[in-house]
């Protein structure tokens, strides 16, 4: 067996092929990320080879980093020895200088009690409009002031409005043209 592909690098290689996996019997642990920076996630995900029972997340503000600020946490199921699935997506973003991951618990395989961490990816936000130029309809509009005005990107004072006398209007923008997300490199 080739220990190298258990390495903690193994855990957000992004290559299935290889996981990361402390020894065996290890009942809980934890891998913090240090991105040596400030940055904001905008979500991540992690797949897992053999999942915790439970494990959380947590990250540091860069307004403090004395203090962890908890994201979420997974399992334990009300069941006994049933793992959290293999796959977790969080999409709430946050600004962080780290991120821990804590395994509290893990489950006994037949091989014995294991964990393993096959990716994870996390998500930084692209700076893009994402309504740049989709398409828009309306209820209602005024003389110039299109619906195409709202996803123009074009200066302040260049709108969309409604005729006067209209107390309620309906927008509604189609994104069905964005691009599927996909991990920031």
């Amino acid at each position: 067996i080739d220990s190298s592909q258990f390495s903690i690098s193994s855990g957000y290689d992004r290559d299935q092929r290889t996981i990361f996996m402390p020894a065996m019997g290890t009942t809980s642990f934890q891998i913090i990320w240090d991105f040596e920076d400030d940055i904001p996630v905008s979500g991540f995900e992690l797949t897992w080879r053999y999942p915790p029972l439970a494990y959380y997340m947590e990250y540091q503000h860069p307004d403090d980093y004395e203090n962890w600020v908890f994201i979420n946490q997974w399992g334990p199921s009300p069941v006994p020895n049933i793992a959290v699935p293999f796959f977790q997506e969080w999409i709430i973003g946050f600004p962080a200088r780290r991120i821990r991951l804590t395994v509290l618990d893990a489950k006994t395989y037949d091989e014995g009690k294991l964990i393993a961490l096959r990716d994870t990816l996390y998500y930084r936000p692209t700076g893009l409009n994402l309504l740049h130029k989709m398409p828009v309809q309306v209820s209602s509009f005024f003389s110039e002031h299109i619906p195409q005005k709202i996803t123009d990107g074009s200066d302040r004072g260049d709108y969309w409005r409604t005729p006067d006398g209209v107390r309620s209007a309906e927008i509604v923008i189609d994104f069905e043209p964005l691009p599927p997300p996909g991990p920031a490199d």
